[in-house]
């Protein structure tokens, strides 16, 4: 303690001395290892944290090294004990149990016959030879024919009468008789000739209303139900209270080829209308007359089913066919078409 002399009082101590670059001269901390001025290295500072960085590396490695040979020592200690529990929890093998003759290979006591004995063949004597035996044979049905004779001669020594009215017994009983399948040879099905398709009346591919002279539409929606071989539905025209009015209406229809037709066969639920029929080798562009479009039949569909002649015996081939209604029934305001039937035709290639 150092007291000042004049005031009896104590000084306050003297400021440390600051550190200074050995270098430069410029002042540093204290535990600054480099000189920021002249970035000189400082003489005796700095390597105390080297060396204690070093120190806490070994001592972490060295703890980890520890740590892996205890916990090795662990498990095999662990897995010797737990072979050890199993060893001593697995039960002993028992001894094989002694084999013992069967019932079968024990030899008959004496004074007893066995089963491959003769049945007497006079009164009461053997011939001393065994008898043959006859097999089982199983059916495929389950059936079988029985096992034969000796069976009978097995049931004791009495006398031969008994013996061979067993024996008998056993070769009554007859097994169940098969046949076998009989094999039906069939003939494979061809398919039937396209030619004849056009040979035979047969229904359109497609319909399509035709009205060129009206506004264009004649009841579009059902014109399919006059070619679905249903006489059940039907497509018709509209109502016309004051007659067509026009030179006619109907629909036209696709053979799917240019063919030759014999006849048209028109099914209608109101007959007495005036019909003509036109053809023409491709799809129409326009209004008949003209367009492509040549009148083949006229005539009128005077029943619930008429046929609408067409000849079939000319080289005009056509692929559409329309039925132009000229004129409607008396007193109806419209017609009906229940089915388009062509009949009778001939393939271009035909």
């Amino acid at each position: 303690m150092l007291l000042d002399e004049r005031t009896g009082v104590e000084a306050p101590p003297a400021p440390p001395t600051p550190r200074t670059c050995a270098h430069c001269g410029s002042e540093i901390a204290d535990v600054q290892e480099w000189c920021l001025e002249c970035g000189e290295r400082q003489p005796g500072r700095g390597r105390w944290t080297l060396r204690l960085a070093a120190l806490v590396v070994t001592g972490v490695i060295a703890l980890a090294g520890a740590g892996s040979a205890l916990a090795y020592v662990a498990l095999r200690d662990d897995a010797n004990n737990q072979s050890s529990r199993i060893l001593a929890e697995k039960p002993p093998a028992s001894p094989a149990a002694p084999t013992t003759a069967s019932a079968s290979t024990q030899p008959p006591p004496a004074g007893t016959t066995t089963g491959t004995t003769t049945p007497p063949t006079g009164k009461g004597r053997t011939t001393g030879k065994a008898p043959p035996l006859i097999p089982v044979v199983v059916h495929p049905r389950g059936g079988s024919t029985p096992a034969a004779a000796n069976a009978g001669a097995t049931n004791g020594t009495g006398g031969g009468s008994s013996g061979a009215s067993n024996a008998g017994a056993g070769t009554n009983q007859g097994g169940t008789q098969t046949t076998a399948p009989k094999r039906v040879k069939t003939t494979p099905k061809r398919p039937p000739d396209q030619s004849q398709r056009y040979a035979k009346g047969f229904s359109p591919t497609n319909a399509i209303d035709y009205d060129p002279f009206g506004d264009g539409h004649e009841n579009p929606g059902d014109v399919r139900s006059a070619i679905d071989r249903n006489l059940g539905t039907s497509w018709s025209t509209a109502d016309y209270p004051n007659g067509l009015g026009k030179s006619g209406v109907g629909l036209f229809v696709d053979a799917g080829a240019e063919v030759n037709l014999r006849a048209i066969e028109i099914a209608t639920s109101t007959p007495g209308w005036g019909v003509s029929i036109y053809g023409n080798a491709s799809y129409p562009s326009g209004p008949m007359p003209g367009n492509g479009w040549q009148l083949v039949a006229q005539g009128s569909v005077g029943s619930a089913q008429s046929a609408i002649g067409l000849g079939g015996a000319g080289t005009n081939k056509f692929e559409y066919y329309l039925v132009w209604i000229t004129s409607l029934p008396a007193g109806s305001t419209h017609a009906t078409i229940s089915e388009v039937t062509l009949l009778g035709a001939q393939s271009q290639t035909g």
